[in-house]
Order: structure tokens, then C-alpha cells, then sequence
């Protein structure tokens, strides 16, 4: 049996090594998904690093063409065996990431000009020209309904408002198509820098958490769920860490996620960071 190798949050690799069974779920050449029980678990190429819901795998390339919708799967001792191909893909355990940081204001203003060059007209990512700029192009659908939900559920971050924290989160979520809703990937990067910045320990970041704890299971897809509960439990996420810590450097590389993802979740770095100045 040939082993490839790649790397996982602890979560997953402890779900892993306690033994479980799933199957393939879905196939594409960007990634792969896995169901084992009530988890939606991502294979990945190792060049996106370390992601909160899924595995980085070295050997995509040799993976990725060999795996079909509905192959079953074993998991045992860190390892993951895809028996109808006689291939094991052995995992690295990365462990849960709890750094505080703070952007500084020219990182941060020059991550909100990445994000004005390269927002999209589909998704939430062009609500950066009424946030930033204080432009008001043609907006989508989405764009008109998300973007009161946007600026109340700011206003409730730095007033400490719980309720109007809660309200917001419940109406952003599952906001828009796809397997991470656009709602949901602006959620995730708001989430995600406040848990990594001085306000970790705060009440909007704590209500912030318990919201997305508490709401995703039941307003967003199971896939997107379990992604915004990793980040809630600050697994690793290579891209978003890099963006966050230098939105200068590293926006460019969160914005190739998937076709809005990357740039929604830049949208909510941006967010939060008006939080912290």
C-alpha cells in the first residue's frame, strides 16, 4: 500500500486516530470532501497550508485523480486508509493556534486597496466600496441585504450589545449559495481576527462565538458549519493567520480561496480590524 502524507487540526486528527468510517462526498480538481458521521471534512493541496476543517495533503496530485464520489474510507492511528485504491494518507497534527496579534493601520489600509482592486461582482466581497470607501456602486442581491446586517453587527461589536450581536450573526448566516455561504465566509474572517487580537477575552468576541456556536448547525450547510466551528475553536488556518497579521503581504493569497470565499473572509479581517483601532 503507497502513503502519501499531509497535515490536520487536532480535531480532526483525533477523530482520525479514534477510528471511523466515511466516504468520498464530493470531487473536484480544487478539493475533496469526505463524510465520516456528521462531519464534511476538506482534502486539500498542501499549497493552500494548514485550513480549520480539513487536510493539506503533499501528494494531491497523485491523490486527487485516483478518489471518486461514493469510495468508503477507514480511519485509524492517524492514518487514512482509501481501500478500493490501496492508498493510506498519513496525517502531521497541528496543533489549535491561540496567537494574538494586531495589524498595524498601513497593513490594514493597504489590504482594504487589495480588496477594492480585486472584489467581485458576485458575492459580498464588493461591500468593501460602501464600508471603505464610502463609494455606493450597483450592488447584488446579497450585497442590498447583507450590508445593514454588516454595519449593525459592527456597531453591536464595539457597543458589547449581545442581543443585537446574536440577531446579526443569525442573519448573515447561510447568506448566499454554495458550500460556505457568503454570510458565512465574512462571519469566519470577523471571527477569526477577533479571536487572534487583544479582544479575544472580550464580551462582543464572546458573544460574537457563542452566536456562531450556537446558530450555524441550524441556519448555514453542514459543510459551512463545520468550518465556522473550527474557526470558532481557533484550529489552524495558514492563510487567514498570514492576511491577519499582514493584510500588506498576504491578502492576495487569502483571495484565491475558492471563487469568493478568499475574498469575503479578507472583507471580515478588514472588519474587524475598525474594531481595534
Amino acid at each position: 500500500m503507497e502513503r502519501i502524507t499531509g497535515c490536520a487540526p487536532e480535531h480532526i486528527c483525533t477523530l482520525f486516530r479514534d477510528g471511523c468510517t466515511g466516504t468520498v462526498e464530493m470531487v473536484n480538481s480544487r478539493g475533496i470532501y469526505l463524510q465520516i458521521g456528521s462531519h464534511h471534512i476538506l482534502l486539500c493541496h498542501s499549497g493552500f497550508g494548514t485550513v480549520p476543517n480539513g487536510v493539506a495533503v503533499d501528494g494531491w496530485d497523485k491523490l486527487y485523480p485516483l478518489l471518486s464520489v461514493g469510495q468508503p474510507l477507514q480511519a485509524e492511528q492517524d492514518l487514512l486508509f482509501f481501500s478500493s485504491v490501496c492508498l493510506a494518507l498519513q496525517l502531521k497534527n497541528v496543533p489549535k493556534d491561540i496567537r494574538i496579534c494586531f495589524p498595524d493601520k498601513k497593513a490594514l489600509h493597504a489590504g482594504i486597496g487589495r480588496l477594492l482592486a480585486g472584489a467581485k461582482p458576485t458575492g459580498l466581497s464588493s461591500l468593501v466600496y460602501p464600508l471603505f470607501s464610502g463609494q455606493s456602486p450597483e450592488m447584488n442581491l446579497y450585497c442590498k441585504m447583507a450590508l445593514p446586517c454588516v454595519r449593525t453587527l459592527l456597531q453591536a461589536l464595539k457597543e458589547e450589545n449581545a442581543d443585537d450581536i446574536f440577531l446579526s450573526v443569525e442573519s448573515l448566516l447561510g447568506l448566499g449559495p454554495g458550500l460556505t455561504p457568503s454570510g458565512d465566509d465574512l462571519l469566519s474572517g470577523i471571527l477569526y481576527a477577533l479571536r487572534h487580537s487583544p479582544l479575544r477575552d472580550s464580551l462582543a468576541c464572546n458573544a460574537l462565538t457563542t452566536a456562531v456556536r450556537e446558530l450555524a448547525g441550524e441556519r448555514t450547510s453542514a459543510v459551512s458549519a463545520d468550518y465556522l466551528m473550527a474557526v470558532s475553536e481557533d484550529a489552524p488556518f495558514d492563510r487567514m493567520a498570514a492576511a491577519w497579521a499582514d493584510p500588506a503581504a498576504s491578502a492576495a493569497d487569502l483571495m484565491e480561496i475558492g471563487s469568493n470565499s478568499g475574498t469575503e473572509m479578507l472583507l471580515g479581517l478588514l472588519c474587524a480590524g475598525t474594531l481595534l483601532n
